[in-house]
């Protein structure tokens, strides 16, 4: 029993291992978002401490570190939270962080959304994060709002820069927000931006990753801008170079329909590999039900003949070896009417003869 539940455990975790493939297969397209009140992403700052300009610094020694290498494709996308009904909760809140490339890539940003308050007297934000690039100088602040449809390089509603790369590989970035504004129109706070890593066209690996279609240049006039072929045509700018803004998503029709033919042999694999999975299954509980059967078939000595078994072989190997053969009665009958008459012991009668002889006693003759 104790091999059969091995077996069927071994056979439940190769199914929920091919589920698992096949689903990574089809969603492999994407992305992994992280969240900015998670301790993966933000350290807290100084909020609330009243420094002023020193926050910006403090915030330095406890900073974490997003690394997209562990991410597919090298990209992740940092959201504002992950319960949208607790934006209130980002009131005068402050944290640091900064993304790096894998060795020898650099780092591009691009705002999908946002809503990050401005003032209303001017364009100026309330709330806002901002970044430092190779130059070390901090970015001016980037608030206002922004929708995931507007594809635009300059939005009219977005205050600062929405595309920032690093050729170093590295950027660090500031959020922050002010307190609550009775005047304010409580429209939740939302942010979203997506960080990617580009490598160098021109060198050798980059060439041959190139020549078999796995990277593309998304840029036409630079060279340090390859990035995986399976982030074109999903539907998320990547690539937001100045000459080429959104080159990834350029010229879709054909990527999509062959996206398309992809995904659905995907899915054709999925559902062969679940019902030949199934099937496998079936056959197998089929099989061990039939076994189970026949097994508790098989007739069994009861407790009673087990006992009396046990018993017999005990007093077996208990009892010495024999010293003679035990006589039976039959060999008893068979060797008496096998004797000769002259090897009988003679009678009674012949030994102690009757006769009428009277025993006489002394008498006792008197004095």
């Amino acid at each position: 029993m104790a091999r059969l539940k091995s077996l069927w455990s071994w056979i439940h975790f190769f199914q929920i291992l091919s589920a698992f493939y096949c689903i990574l297969q089809i969603t492999s397209g994407s992305y992994v978002e992280q969240y900015l009140e998670s301790v993966e992403v933000c350290s807290a700052g100084s909020g609330g401490l009243g420094l002023g300009v020193l926050s910006e610094y403090i915030g330095d020694l406890a900073k974490k570190r997003v690394r997209l290498a562990n991410f597919p494709n090298n990209t992740v996308v940092i959201k504002m939270s992950r319960w949208p009904a607790m934006w209130s909760s980002f009131f005068n809140f402050r944290c640091q962080f900064t993304v790096t490339a894998p060795k020898k890539h650099g780092v591009m940003m691009t705002v999908r959304s946002m809503h990050l308050r401005t003032r209303r007297d001017s364009k100026s934000c309330r709330d806002y994060f901002k970044f430092k690039q190779d130059n070390e100088v901090w970015t001016n602040p980037v608030c206002g709002d922004l929708s995931k449809d507007d594809n635009s390089k300059n939005p009219e509603d977005l205050v600062g820069p929405r595309f920032i790369s690093s050729s170093k590989g590295e950027i660090d970035v500031m959020f922050h927000t002010s307190g609550e504004d009775p005047d304010d129109d409580h429209k939740p706070f939302s942010l979203e931006i997506l960080f990617t890593a580009f490598a160098d066209c021109s060198t050798p690996q980059m060439t041959k990753l190139v020549a078999e279609d796995k990277y593309r240049q998304c840029s036409s006039i630079r060279k340090m801008s390859c990035i995986p072929k399976a982030l074109y045509c999903d539907g998320v700018i990547n690539c937001g170079f100045d000459d080429d803004f959104g080159a990834d998503e350029l010229n879709c029709a054909t990527e999509n329909k062959h996206n398309e033919i992809k995904r659905s042999i995907s899915i054709y694999v999925f559902a062969v590999t679940a019902v030949s999975t199934l099937v496998i299954v079936i056959v197998f509980v089929l099989l061990v039900c039939c076994c189970m059967r026949k097994f508790q078939k098989t007739p069994r000595p009861t407790t009673g003949n087990r006992s009396r078994a046990l018993d017999m072989e005990f007093s077996l190997s208990t009892a010495g070896p024999p010293s003679a053969p035990p006589l039976t009665l039959e060999r008893s009958v068979n060797s008496s009417s096998t004797m000769k008459s002259e090897d009988l012991p003679p009678p009674y009668d012949a030994l102690f003869p009757s006769s009428d002889v009277t025993i006489t006693q002394p008498v006792q003759k008197k004095k």
